[in-house]
């Protein structure tokens, strides 16, 4: 188990190394703007709506649907959907919606967004599985499924429209033109963005005048930024700072319950996690419960498996893997790893067990998270060396296929249907497939999940799928968190949109004397 002083020495490495990769030079864009709301974000990403959320969370660009607190879809940009048959549904688009290069929203512009989201050249970060999209009118579409489903409209809750004019004349992406709240002014990717007010605004005048993001990856100079005033919002912040605001009282703490789970990747390509029983071990190893406790400090939940409790009906029965050094020790006892040299490290075949973990640093918590499992997994014989790195970093490494494991947080809800993640993550060609891991049994009972029409029946394949990856864990599922941000006392309505959204309510945003 690891001890309190030892604790605490963890965080203060940490702390130590997150500072020495480097933090961001705050820009002079507050004295320029004073009348915008100034928020800091760990990790701006990219423009493209394809690519990056943060123009859509911050209203720049909206989707045709919105979910509710409670999984249900909602009008936005559409006002009405049906199901034509099993493969067709149609969507009827609100009128009087304007982009802001002046152009009408219509039926032309949804096909523009879509087929640009098909494009083979444009990966974004979903995967619907639309067939083709018929105009009817301006104001009325079809959607044509390659398959049957009942979750296509929920696709539509994930894509964010813009107009043509977004790209420059060579057809590559120039700058988000939407039809939020707020327009696209300028910005520099990684940096900073500048929105302005769009007074043209289908759902009424925003009362902001403008917003300006801007990435600060040291989440202890984000906490500074804010209770020196120097910014109204900070976003991602570590679990003890949540606690030490929030009991403090002079700024507003907002946390969303949305489905976020913390999981330690393996690549099961690569020796030794292409061995079940190893797998398995290091899921004993693991005392999710302290994790909890002194990490999270009580804000999250031990994971039992991909998906929250609170997830709609398809976690429920799963059981964790209960810590247990001794039975982790007897796994890989039994696949041949011993302590031969007696110096705590196993060895098999003349080589030590030891390995690499690799974490990104933009999430507070995840660097600190990452020592603690390096210390849990020393206890039974194995010696990891973590490395926090940057987000491009590690994702580069991850495309070579040079990572052995990886801890990262992960969006399980983006719909509040499982079955994109559980498709993107597990299935043998899924896209974000990371772990190498392919079992022909998931393939076919997604496969089948995929036209299952009846809900129920739809979820008890979910609940199957979720089972025979507990057994052949390619994935350590760590712990469920919350999405958190804080704004100064006078920023009222500043809230996420939804249990299902990572967006914010930046329209209905005022700041009050200032």
């Amino acid at each position: 188990m690891v001890k309190r002083k030892e604790f605490s020495l963890i965080v203060s490495f940490v702390v130590i190394l997150i500072f020495l990769i480097g933090c961001s030079k705050e820009t002079n864009l507050n004295a320029e703007h004073e009348r915008a709301l100034n928020v800091a974000v760990s990790y701006l990403r990219p423009f493209n709506p394809l690519k990056g959320f943060h123009v859509g969370a911050f209203g720049t660009v909206e989707s045709l649907l919105g979910v509710d607190d409670n999984g249900n879809l909602i009008p936005k940009l559409a006002i009405e959907w049906e199901k034509m048959n099993d493969n067709e549904w149609k969507f009827h688009l609100r009128k009087g919606v304007l982009c802001h290069d002046g152009s009408v929203f219509n039926s032309h512009t949804v096909k523009f967004s879509i087929e640009r989201l098909l494009d083979s050249k444009n990966k974004g970060w979903v995967n619907p599985p639309f067939d083709s999209i018929i105009i009817e009118d301006d104001y009325t579409f079809i959607i044509r499924s390659k398959y049957a489903t009942v979750l296509l409209p929920y696709y539509l809750s994930r894509i964010d429209m813009m107009a043509p004019s977004s790209l420059d004349e060579g057809g590559h992406f120039a700058r988000p033109v939407g039809t939020g709240p707020f327009m696209f002014k300028e910005g520099i990717e990684r940096k900073y963005m500048l929105l302005e007010r769009n007074k043209n605004y289908w759902d009424g005048v925003p009362k902001l005048e403008k917003v300006i993001v801007k990435g600060v990856k040291d989440h202890k100079e984000r906490i500074q930024m804010l209770e020196n005033g120097d910014v109204d919002v900070i976003t991602e912040i570590h679990p003890k700072d949540i606690i030490r605001l929030r009991d403090d009282g002079k700024i507003n703490v907002i946390l969303n319950q949305f489905p976020y789970t913390h999981q330690l990747l393996f690549n099961t390509k690569k020796y030794p996690f292409d061995d079940l029983s190893v797998r398995r071990a290091i899921n004993h190893a693991i005392d999710r419960d302290y994790i909890v406790t002194n990490v999270l400090e009580d804000l999250g939940t031990a994971a039992s498996g991909p998906f929250p409790l609170t997830f709609p009906g398809i976690s429920q029965g799963l059981k964790r893997y209960l810590y247990s050094p001794k039975k982790a020790k007897s796994l890989l006892t039994n696949v041949g790893w011993k302590d031969i040299d007696n110096d705590g490290i196993l060895e098999k075949d003349g080589e030590r067990f030891k390995v690499s973990l690799l974490v990104y640093s933009y999430r507070a918590e995840l660097p600190l998270m990452a020592m603690v499992l390096k210390e849990q997994l020393k206890e039974v014989g194995i010696s990891v060396n973590v490395q926090i790195l940057e987000m491009e970093q590690l994702n580069s490494i991850i495309r070579k296929n040079e990572h052995e494991m990886v801890l990262s947080g992960r969006a399980v809800g983006s719909m509040p249907d499982p079955y994109e993640y559980l498709v993107s993550d597990f299935s043998s060609m899924g896209r974000n497939n990371r772990s190498g891991y392919g079992s022909a049994e998931v393939d076919l009972l997604l496969e089948a999940a995929r036209t299952t029409l009846d809900s129920k029946e739809r979820y008890s394949v979910y609940y199957d799928v979720q089972q025979i990856i507990m057994n052949d864990t390619p994935i350590a599922f760590i712990s469920h968190d919350v999405l958190s941000a804080a704004c100064q006392p006078n920023i009222k309505g500043f809230e996420f949109e939804s249990v299902f959204d990572t967006s914010y309510t930046v329209k209905d945003v005022e700041i009050v004397n200032k």
